[in-house]
């Protein structure tokens, strides 16, 4: 089975501590009202790439997912979502700019899959998250064979029937957080790391062959999402505190 997290719950108020990691959770199938909320949020080019989307629900959740993020963000900086400005990084990482030259703007990272969305938010450091539904007809040997390291590939192969479907999910949602953390995109590699890909044992970074002191300063998790979703997180830190946290269209009203 996939470690669930305690709740999640919805915030009364959002303090993010040093130590801690905030994850988001959000359900891009909105209410009308919402969703119109949510493209109030935007700048002139989310909503040029919202309108470029040729299917209705893309756009949705495209909308959905960029003025949530605002949204939430906004509880951070104090500041209202549509004034937030975004940089990115040569890779094409997102980052928050902030106009107060003494605030030090908060790390974030984003992943989406289907109807839901996963932020993961801490006050710096690397962090990068994934959410994947699992699909048993994708976890297949034959895709391991092409984007896993051997030594995970050995591990799945030692599994049989839902404990593989498992394993091939936490081995693909860790690497992809891993990477996102790293923030380089796809210039690196997925078969020069390894990650623990078995149900039950404890989500880690077993090796990095292009940087390997990431081994050890770096914490992984793993957790529910919802029925068929999983979810993966990595953070900079090696007692991090994960806090878990259900979006709310009242958020921060």
């Amino acid at each position: 089975m996939i470690p669930a997290p305690p709740y999640w719950r919805v915030p009364q108020n959002v303090i993010l501590e040093k130590s801690q990691v905030h994850v988001w959770r959000v359900h891009l199938d909105l209410s009308e009202a919402g969703m119109s909320e949510m493209a109030k949020f935007l700048s002139v080019q989310e909503k040029e790439k919202a309108g470029r989307f040729y299917f209705s629900r893309d756009r949705k959740h495209y909308i959905a997912t960029h003025g949530a993020l605002r949204k939430v963000l906004s509880l951070y900086v104090k500041e209202h979502p549509a004034l937030l400005k975004f940089l990115t990084n040569t890779y094409g990482k997102p980052h928050l700019a902030v106009a107060d030259e003494e605030m030090v703007a908060p790390q974030f990272n984003v992943s989406h899959s289907h109807d839901v969305a996963l932020f993961a938010i801490v006050r710096d450091g690397m962090v990068g998250i994934d959410v994947e539904k699992i699909n048993p007809d994708f976890a297949t040997m034959e895709i391991a064979e092409r984007f896993f390291s051997r030594s995970e590939i050995n591990k799945l192969c030692s599994l049989q029937g839902r404990e593989q479907i498992n394993g091939f999910f936490n081995c693909w949602t860790r690497k992809e957080a891993y990477i996102k953390a790293k923030g380089l995109g796809l210039s690196i590699p997925l078969n020069q790391f390894d990650v623990e890909p078995t149900p039950g044992k404890k989500p880690r970074l077993v090796a990095s062959e292009f940087c390997p002191q990431d081994v050890g300063r770096l914490s992984m998790f793993s957790f529910d999402v919802k029925d068929d979703f999983v979810g993966a997180l990595v953070v900079e830190g090696d007692e991090m505190n994960v806090e878990y946290y259900d979006y709310s269209e009242k958020a921060g009203n």
